[in-house]
């Protein structure tokens, strides 16, 4: 699988690479690299991770000016695409007008050769960019033991060799799939153990993609747009839990009234507003306590007002107080 990617106005190559088209059990050598780039209006960084059959890249950078990514994947290839936040619009070769990229949405897609000029707009806001390439055996080989796979209908589609456009294939982002993300661009592990990792995360993302496609038969109820704004609602909370939304800023962020919202959400995904938003809260509660972060740090990031409640509900919900937790750590014990 060959791979090329370059920066137009500052003439600057990315990437430039030919992939091995395999999967292998064995471990295989990692190579990372960053750009930093300050030249252009472009200000920021761009993250490259690539081994045999796959390549990761993250782009997260300030616009001052449009600029165009110019993009040549040749082979069979899996394309996922996620924009979490800024302006990125697709020309493809040949076509005349570009499609821009909605945020909150990871996109899948199957071709054979893809050229395309990626147009990443200025505006208030920073492009984070996340695009994983997969040549389609290294593809086949992760999933071909994982038996929801068979009836995960993207895995179908590569199977039978059927092209599927990027963005046909989509799934509304949640908490579970961005801090899968989060996790594989930021693996930080070496030699054979960051082999292992991202392939296990790759197996979960795929994973909860398959997840997203069977509980879409829950939205029978509703008409597209209000499945569209609970969609949109759902990460709403996942990008603001900790700032504890009201369920009125909530409705006014979607646009969608409060009952609606309220009854939508509950029969959908099977909680209510604010349950949810605790959910989201202690998951993230933990996972910073855990990276040695202190109670009332993250007490105070997850926006509540005394320590003391923070305690309350962690105990509640978890079974043991932020204290408990951090003592029944290997390293704390005698």
């Amino acid at each position: 699988m060959y791979i090329n990617t370059i920066l137009k106005e500052i003439n600057k190559t990315i990437i430039d690479v030919h992939l091995k088209d395999e999967y292998s059990d064995a471990p295989t050598c990692t190579q990372k690299k960053q750009e930093i780039i300050h030249s252009g209006g472009v200000e920021g960084s761009i993250s490259v991770c690539h081994s045999t059959g796959f390549c990761v890249m993250r782009c997260d950078c300030n616009l001052n000016t449009t600029c165009t990514d110019l993009l040549t994947i040749d082979d069979d290839y899996v394309h996922v695409s996620y924009l979490e936040t800024g302006s990125f619009s697709v020309l493809k070769k040949g076509k005349k007008i570009p499609k821009k990229l909605k945020t909150g949405y990871l996109k899948l897609g199957y071709q054979n050769h893809y050229e395309a000029a990626m147009q990443m707009s200025s505006n208030d806001e920073r492009l984070n960019y996340t695009r994983i390439l997969l040549s389609k055996k290294f593809y086949l080989g992760l999933l071909k033991n994982e038996h929801w796979a068979k009836n995960h209908t993207f895995y179908n589609e590569v199977i039978q060799n059927k092209p599927v456009e990027l963005g046909s294939y989509k799934i509304t982002m949640n908490y579970e799939i961005i801090t899968i993300l989060e996790e594989i661009v930021a693996n930080s592990h070496q030699g054979p153990l960051a082999h292992y990792y991202i392939h296990s995360k790759l197996k979960e993302l795929f994973l909860m993609a398959h997840i997203s496609e069977t509980e879409k038969e829950k939205f029978s109820s509703y008409v597209t747009e209000e499945i569209e704004k609970l969609s949109e609602a759902k990460l709403f909370l996942e990008k603001n839990f900790h700032q504890n939304p009201s369920i009125k800023q909530l409705s006014r962020a979607v646009l969608l009234n409060e009952c609606k919202l309220k009854k939508g959400f509950k029969e959908t995904y099977n909680s209510t507003i604010h349950a949810y938003i605790t959910q989201l809260r202690m998951q993230h509660a933990r996972k910073l306590l855990l990276d040695k972060r202190t109670t009332n740090e993250v007490s105070s990031f997850l926006g509540y007002k005394s320590a003391s409640h923070f305690i309350a509900t962690f105990k509640k919900h978890f079974g043991s107080t932020p204290k408990q937790l951090i003592l029944s750590l290997p390293e704390n014990q005698n």
